[in-house]
């Protein structure tokens, strides 16, 4: 079983009115901070695991919280809810429950949406809903915090049994500590269920070939935290592995110590990291701030053209970073990418202090593309093109194109020669200048040029009118030359910004000052 949707909310917190669609396997949740991500995960903890909201969750006390939503479910499954799905004609693999709770004293009564009819709070804590928020953890767990807890049976128990199979869990949890962590938190919580149900069976799913498992929902908040970049995509992928019944060491745990085959699972993750996520944007959930409150997309609803939607998937991995920003700016190679973060600091603008994210097209072809997924995800895009790109282009508001023909070009027409040779010389490719220079000016010594350009005194006149001269072969060099280290310098030595990039920048930053700032204790 798994959470499918949120379909309605009322007086919880600051997520009122929203709607929230989820990925039946991973549900990453991303967005500025103070709006609304943890109050997601804790509202599911609430309405799965607590059955009651606090008073703090009621944005007012004296309305009840209502929320109705639509839990998942495969045929085998239906068992575990079959007195919920009575009179329901439920075929649909889905079951939608009503919410209610009238007060901060009294607890949540849940309903059949299709019958009225009341279900059982019990029932619905059958999908096992666990949180785990590592900013409220202060230290990991051990088995020795869980004995000093009074579960002295539970570890002393699970010690043995590790010992007897020779088996070391911190290698079954691949050498990661979170990981060792959240397995013993699922094993505690499987303990107690044993502990609280006098059938441990009637809350398995059990398949026509006898094999049992325990449905069960992970909700991480901030797993990223104290673990650097390498270590957040390990671990993530490392609490996959064990939801997904991938994880072998763990199968013959959960088997040997609790006869359980595996975990039927769904796993909600809270992050600020775009090291942990995965490489599918139909798995992110975003929050965020509109003109008129909090505001969420769901990957999982957003459907494109198929082409669309694997060169995405495909390219996900290399754009994973902008699902944080508040703006996007598209360039199309790398050139722009390096040469973008220095006009802007030229400008006096930090980027990354203003959440304005840079995504490199490599070629102009999948600017519609792009543009399409950050605008479904409603992050604001704006894409800048090579002038000659305009008639395939020119009709989209959000695509900008540089004065002149191309990126180099627009550049070379606001370079005096002194700073062009700057440039050139830096990147030692300032040699093609010799037989120019040669033909301008008399007794011109090629070699101590070539050698030490910038320290040869060159007539003011003989450059005067050079430009034109070289503009051929100089654009020839700029395009032969391109990488994202030479259009750093290239921003860096170039007299005046280029006019088409000021506006990109500006129009970016602007368009993310104008959006709300946060709100409320939330």
């Amino acid at each position: 079983m798994y959470i499918k949707k949120i379909v309605k909310i009322e007086n919880f917190r600051n997520l009122t009115g929203l709607v929230f669609t989820f990925d039946d396997e991973v549900n990453f949740i991303v967005g500025e901070s103070n709006t609304g991500k943890t109050n997601l995960i804790e509202m599911l903890n609430k309405l799965f695991f607590t059955a009651s909201f606090e008073k703090s969750d009621f944005c007012d006390p004296a309305r009840p919280i209502r929320i109705t939503y639509t839990i998942g479910y495969e045929a085998i499954e239906k068992g575990l809810l079959k007195n919920s799905l009575k009179e329901a004609n439920n075929d649909q693999g889905q079951l939608m429950i009503k919410a209610v709770q009238e007060g901060p004293d009294q607890d949540i009564v849940y309903t059949n949406a299709s019958t009225n009819q009341v279900i059982a709070a019990e029932k619905v804590k059958r999908l096992n809903y666990f949180y785990h928020s590592a900013v409220k953890s202060a230290k990991e767990l051990s088995l020795s915090d869980l004995e000093a807890q009074s579960y002295k049976g539970f570890t002393r128990g699970l010690r043995a049994y590790l010992e007897e199979n020779d088996i070391d869990l911190h290698k079954v949890c691949d050498g990661i500590q979170f990981t060792v962590n959240i397995c013993i938190k699922i094993l505690k919580y499987i303990y107690d269920l044993k502990r609280e149900l006098a059938n441990m069976e009637q809350c398995l799913v059990k398949t026509p070939e006898g094999i049992c498992y325990l449905p069960f929902i992970l909700a991480l908040d901030e797993p990223e935290i104290h673990n650097h970049p390498y270590r957040q995509r390990a671990l993530i992928k490392s609490i996959i592995r064990i939801m997904n019944n991938k994880n072998k060491g763990f199968l013959k745990l959960l088997k040997g110590y609790f006869g359980i085959d595996g975990l039927n699972g769904q796993i909600f993750v809270v992050t600020h990291s775009p090291n942990i996520l995965l490489n599918n944007y139909k798995q992110i959930v975003r929050v965020y701030r509109s003109a008129n409150g909090v505001k969420a997309v769901s990957g999982s609803r957003l459907r494109f053209a198929m082409d669309t939607h694997k060169h995405l998937v495909r390219s996900f991995i290399y754009f994973k970073e902008a699902m944080f920003s508040n703006a996007i700016i598209l360039v199309e190679g790398d050139t722009e990418f390096g040469a973008v973060p220095v006009f802007a600091r030229r400008l006096g603008i930090d980027l990354d202090k203003e959440g304005v994210g840079l995504v490199k097209l490599d070629g102009a072809d999948g600017v519609l593309r792009y543009l399409s997924l950050f605008n479904a995800f409603r992050i604001d895009a704006i894409a800048i093109l090579d002038r000659d790109k305009k008639s395939s282009y020119g009709d989209r508001k959000e695509i900008y194109f540089t004065r002149a023909r191309d990126f180099e070009e627009e550049l070379y027409d606001l370079f005096s020669f002194r700073q062009l040779l700057k440039y050139l010389a830096t990147i030692n490719r300032h040699s093609f200048l010799s037989y120019y220079l040669g033909m301008a000016i008399k007794g011109f010594n090629s070699d101590a040029f070539t050698d030490a350009p910038l320290e040869y005194k060159l007539p003011d006149q003989a450059t005067k009118n050079i430009m034109a001269i070289i503009k051929k072969a100089a654009l020839e060099e700029l395009r032969d030359n391109k990488n994202v280290i030479n259009g750093a310098l290239m921003a860096t030595y170039v007299d005046q910004l280029p006019k088409s990039f000021v506006e990109v920048i500006t129009r970016a930053v602007n368009k993310h000052r104008s959006q709300p700032g946060p709100g409320g204790d939330y």
